[in-house]
């Protein structure tokens, strides 16, 4: 049996298309997000059914409606390739929207060296509430990992990268530089 990794499925949805209900002083809607993982044979390997009860102050439903609202799931699954497939509902409006992505997931195991896919967050796409958090980065990163890859001038960006060092029996050193490029070198 090979191992599962863990993938982290980042969904952002924008808050603008959300029609919200005041309840008192909340403002209310229910985002449905069912996520699937199918491998190449149609199998399903892991998926989850969630639902994201927003009730939201004043402020919070302003920063929803400007900057949309971030959820987060982690899949277990073993390494191999898979399309994803997710489909999202909110309560207030019915509106409905759904996307695949093609996934692959390799063997980190099998390479003496290998790293993981990147994990960025910035000051600016922090402005995006997380109605779930992935608690595995409170300390790793200043805030919840996005999607977003296009960064205003000046915006901090941090990111966070999973190194895995199969060759323990040797001793040796991992040197990790990091540099961003723009468009045009």
């Amino acid at each position: 049996v090979r191992p599962k990794a863990s993938v982290l499925v980042v969904i952002e949805i924008d808050g603008q298309a959300l029609k919200f209900k005041q309840d008192g002083a909340l403002f209310a809607n229910n985002v449905e997000v069912a996520i699937l993982a199918m491998d190449e044979s149609g199998k399903i390997r892991d998926g989850s059914k969630d639902v994201a009860e927003l009730k939201l102050r004043p402020e919070t439903h302003a920063a929803v409606l400007k900057n949309g609202v971030r959820l987060t799931r982690r899949l277990q699954i073993p390494p191999g390739t898979y399309q994803l497939r997710i489909g999202a509902r909110e309560s207030g409006g019915g509106l409905i929207g759904s996307v695949m992505y093609d996934l692959d997931v390799p063997d980190f195991s099998k390479a003496d060296l290998a790293m993981g896919g990147l994990l960025l967050a910035s000051a600016s796409a922090g402005r995006m509430p997380t109605a779930n958090p992935d608690p595995d980065f409170k300390d790793i990163l200043p805030g919840s990992p996005t999607a977003i890859r296009d960064f205003p001038t000046g915006d901090e960006l941090a990111l966070a990268v999973d190194i895995y060092d199969n060759k323990v029996a040797t001793p040796h050193r991992v040197e990790i530089r990091t540099s961003v490029t723009a468009d045009n070198g």
